[in-house]
């Protein structure tokens, strides 16, 4: 099996992350599902210990690719398949999840919109700048409302409006989750949730992964109104939208609090 075509680099360094800070084999072996079977354990205790052990043994006592986890004695493909599950899910869905997860009820309809580019070159072409961003973002915008309303002269406004909105750029993943956090918490007050309590979940979200090279970056287009052009009522000003250079990716947020 080859490795590295099963997970993106930055998952695998995210995978690889958790294998060398964690120093629990029952926290270790409690973190990894089968992946056949619902709720069922991946990796057992033994063979949590033996990675454990293994670390210890390597230079620098810790794992610099996966072809050493699979080496352990009792790990084997099936299981790091498992390990490998584990990590897979991108940053957005996890965060849809987990914002689902005692954050707020089925009466918010929280939707992303995520564009994966195939190489670095085109990536960075978009992402390079402010304007090459506001435009690409422009045409996405245009697109999702098309979609959604069937509107053609109210999605291309939108699309104009984007590029028109001043850019608020978070390069640093803890204020931008204060930033993404507030808009949430916006919606309405503290009825639904504490500040605190999605704060932990945005800043999961921005600290995904491990490495400053897989980063992700919160740009806040202020003043887009996206009431009948993305979503309805209860809805919030301003478009959030994540650079996740790990996955080679830009997601458009939206979210929309029935009330």
């Amino acid at each position: 099996m080859d490795l590295k075509k099963e997970l993106l680099p930055a998952m695998e360094r995210r995978l690889l992350g958790f294998l060398n800070h964690i120093n629990d084999a029952t926290a270790l072996s409690d973190a990894i599902r089968d992946r056949h079977q619902n709720g069922g354990t991946g990796i057992g205790e033994k063979v949590a210990e033996r990675l454990l052990k293994a670390r210890t043994e390597l230079p620098g006592r810790r794992f610099e690719d996966l072809h050493q986890v699979e080496a352990v004695p009792g790990v084997g493909e099936d299981k790091i398949l498992d390990l490998m599950h584990a990590f897979k899910q991108p940053a957005a869905q996890a965060f849809r999840s987990n914002m689902y997860n005692g954050v707020i009820l089925s009466n918010w309809e929280l939707e992303y919109f995520t564009s994966i580019f195939e190489d670095d070159t085109s990536f960075q072409e978009v992402i390079d700048s402010k304007s090459s961003l506001a435009e690409f973002v422009g045409e996405q915008v245009e697109q999702i409302s098309l979609e959604r309303y069937s509107n053609s002269k109210a999605a291309e406004l939108a699309g104009e409006l984007v590029e028109r909105c001043y850019d608020e750029y978070f390069p640093d993943s803890h204020f931008g989750a204060y930033a993404l956090a507030l808009w949430f918490y916006q919606f309405d007050a503290d009825n639904w949730f504490s500040f605190e309590r999605v704060l932990k979940e945005t800043e999961k979200y921005l600290n995904f992964y491990p490495e400053w090279e897989d980063r992700l970056e919160l740009h806040l287009y202020k003043g887009f109104d996206n009431t009948g052009v993305l979503v309805d009522p209860v809805t919030q000003v301003d478009l959030p939208v994540v650079i996740n250079r790990g996955e080679r990716a830009v997601t458009i947020w939206t979210c929309q609090l029935n009330d």
